[in-house]
């Protein structure tokens, strides 16, 4: 079962210093798009070459929102996601990290997962608990800290 780590802020690490990484997506490496455009695809900075893809409903980027960086920003009500296809749930173990703000607690906030429940999904309760599930089986909760809107939050499981 995934357990919940801690990171310093102080440590920076590229896809290029961690072996076996089968995705890294990156704001900061998103090119071509004016604040506010859709993001209809975001390539792996990573050497596995797991690009997402953007089904009918996209999120939107949106430029300096965290220090100046820019964000990738989902919106739960309009079902807005990108998925990664070639990720699978066989490539277990697996440490999945994300910067989140959550602005509203609802059933099933998708942090990463697939659109029709298979392989990986990572979400926050409607509790604020974080939790996750393998192939569509009961979600396992990862950590007894619940999460509130309008924080961020650096997630990390593995």
């Amino acid at each position: 079962m995934p357990s919940m780590m801690p990171m310093e802020a102080s440590s920076f690490l590229t896809p290029k210093d961690i072996g076996g990484v089968d995705g890294w997506w990156e704001a900061d490496s998103i090119t071509g798009l004016a604040d506010a455009e859709n993001i209809t695809a975001w390539s792996d900075s990573s050497s596995a070459g797991n690009n997402l893809t953007a089904p009918a409903n996209v999120p939107t980027y949106r430029t300096n929102v965290i220090n100046g960086f820019p964000v990738a920003r989902f919106v739960k009500a309009s079902t807005q996601g990108l998925r990664a296809d070639t990720i699978q749930a066989a490539q277990i173990p697996i440490t999945f990290a994300a910067v989140v703000n959550l602005v509203s607690l609802t059933s099933g906030n998708t942090i990463f997962g697939s659109s029709n429940g298979n392989g990986l999904n990572y979400q926050v309760a409607a509790t604020g608990a974080l939790r996750f599930a393998i192939n569509n089986a009961s979600f396992h909760s990862l950590s007894t800290t619940l999460l509130s809107i309008t924080t961020w939050y650096v997630v990390v499981s593995t």
